[in-house]
């Protein structure tokens, strides 16, 4: 997945920025920073004059479900899904479907978009937590 940043006037893509799993979240823009979640509960900072991720915020509920997750912190798609079927092919069944999306929004998804006032990052996760980063 990325993060692209585009000049308003033209559309021209300006830079980008790759992280690892899906996002609903558009993001929440303040001076000079750019922030938003995804779906492995993590919040993401964009410094926008370096052009690079400032920093990031995992929430509690993706600690807590460190099985969901690989060693490097990525979404560990057997996990959650299930494994390959002996066809080397995902198991499509909408059950398969339902318990995967269930075990993903256990990892506390961010599935809205931040708000900024005071200079306090806001943001609602899936685990039924809003965070408040300062």
């Amino acid at each position: 997945m990325k993060f692209r940043a585009l000049e308003l006037k033209t559309g021209r893509s300006l830079f980008d920025l790759t992280y690892m799993a899906y996002s609903f979240s558009s993001p929440a823009v303040t001076t000079g920073h750019a922030y938003f979640g995804t779906f492995d509960g993590l919040v993401y900072d964009v410094d926008l004059t370096s052009r690079q991720f400032r920093g990031q915020f995992r929430v509690q509920a993706a600690l807590n479900h460190r099985e969901l997750l690989t060693e490097d912190g990525h979404l560990n798609s057997a996990a959650i899904y299930g494994p390959l079927g002996a066809d080397g092919k995902p198991n499509n069944t909408l059950d398969a479907t339902i318990i995967g999306v269930d075990r993903l929004l256990q990892l506390g998804s961010i599935l809205s978009s931040p708000a900024v006032a005071n200079g306090i990052v806001y943001i609602a996760s899936a685990d039924g937590a809003v965070y408040a980063l300062d």
